[in-house]
């Protein structure tokens, strides 16, 4: 009987999971399949047990969800415990277990381009779901300083707290780009034509690394300028295909080819 998994949000024009997690089930001649679950925020704790009732075995959770879907768990990873967001549900036994790869995604694909956080300073914006992964993983990775910016300052207050009473990284909450070297948008802002820039165009300059979790554009208007401004840049490809990864881990008890996970996200965006 064919195994199901997939992926949850609102909306889910965006998403390019399926296509990545598909295409190595039929490589490594696997009867499972990965599908949208495009659910209106009204339906989702209908849709979270209406999923493990069905025999899903898992989804990942994307905006606007990864926090508010944590209510429907029964339990939660360490990794979740401390980050506070979930991007990947196992429905196993009746139960619905909340974990969170997004962090050690991104910070695979930050050492796949060259670069090592440690000992680092670095601006993250947004404190949301991804935000709150990337900023503690990063702090567990022992960068020393993030200044965090995001307009709900509640939640960048509730990193903040986070990541100070576990790791010795010094957090600020303000964009600070002085001997900054890695600048990181963990906002939606970007994936539509007509957003504006997630952060002031002052504040980019030539010694950055800057990174965006947004892979479709593949390059939005934040990455265009970085590298106008002589910035390296990074998309959200690396993170996407590391995260998904490990989901599919999570999920199967194998790991997939990444190389051909990527491969396939590239062709699509070209």
């Amino acid at each position: 009987m064919k195994k199901i998994v997939g992926i949850i949000g609102y909306p889910l024009g965006h998403t390019l999971s399926p296509i990545m997690h598909n295409v190595c089930f039929s490589f490594l001649g696997m009867d499972w399949i990965y599908v949208p679950f495009e659910v209106k925020p009204e339906g989702l704790k209908h849709a979270i047990f209406g999923l493990s009732n069905l025999g899903v075995v898992g989804v990942n959770v994307t905006i606007p969800y990864k926090i508010e879907v944590m209510k429907y768990t029964t339990r939660i990873s360490k990794e979740v415990e401390e980050i506070g967001a979930v991007n990947t549900i196992v429905f196993k036994d009746g139960e619905i277990i909340g974990e969170n790869t997004d962090g050690e995604g991104f910070v695979r694909s930050l050492k796949e381009a060259g670069f090592f956080p440690k000992g680092e300073r670095i601006v993250l914006i947004g404190a949301g779901g991804a935000g709150r992964a990337i900023g503690v993983l990063l702090a567990k990775e022992g960068v020393k300083k993030i200044a965090i910016f995001d307009v709900e300052k509640e939640k960048a207050e509730s990193l903040k707290a986070v990541i100070e009473k576990a790791y010795a990284t010094e957090v600020v909450l303000e964009k600070e780009t002085k001997d900054v070297r890695l600048l990181i948008n963990a906002t939606p802002l970007g994936m539509k034509n007509d957003d504006p820039l997630p952060i002031d165009p002052s504040y980019i300059h030539s010694g950055l690394l800057v990174c965006d979790v947004i892979y479709n554009p593949k390059k939005t208007k934040l990455l265009e300028l970085a590298e106008r401004k002589g910035a390296k840049i990074m998309n959200g490809i690396g993170m996407l295909v590391h995260q998904g990864a490990l989901s599919f881990e999570k999920w199967t008890g194998i790991y997939p080819p990444t190389d051909m996970m990527r491969k396939v996200i590239e062709e699509k965006l070209c």
